[in-house]
């Protein structure tokens, strides 16, 4: 009998410690996921954000984006408010750019922590 319960104890630890693995495993993928989101995030603003520049870019050259794609390529000159208009957006656009690398750098550096 007294066999028996050794063998019970030793099985119960031995489950003990699996399960203890088995959720350090968890929170590394949990860590793992948690810092791709904030890749993939990333990646987002910043292929908006090129978008938009092409954007701007053609429409400071002076064509209508809306007609492009219908072919109808007009060339209109842009009022110096315009510029600035889509000056300032661009300078907007640079500083959302840099608040999502900061928290890109922020995520990496926690990912780079609790990995190791």
């Amino acid at each position: 009998m007294n066999i028996f319960i050794a063998i019970l104890l030793v099985v119960m630890a031995g489950i003990i410690i699996y399960q203890k693995w088995l959720m350090n495993k968890f929170y590394q993928s949990a860590v793992f996921y948690r810092y791709y989101s904030k890749l993939y995030e990333n990646k987002a603003i910043h292929a908006d954000a090129k978008s938009d520049i092409a954007e701007d870019l053609l429409a400071m050259i002076g064509y209508d984006i809306e007609n492009i794609s219908t072919g109808q390529v007009r060339f209109r000159e842009l009022s110096d408010a315009e510029k600035t208009r889509l000056v300032n957006a661009n300078t907007s656009r640079q500083i959302i750019l840099e608040k999502a690398d900061k928290k890109l750098k922020k995520a990496t550096e926690a990912y780079e922590r609790l990995s190791s």
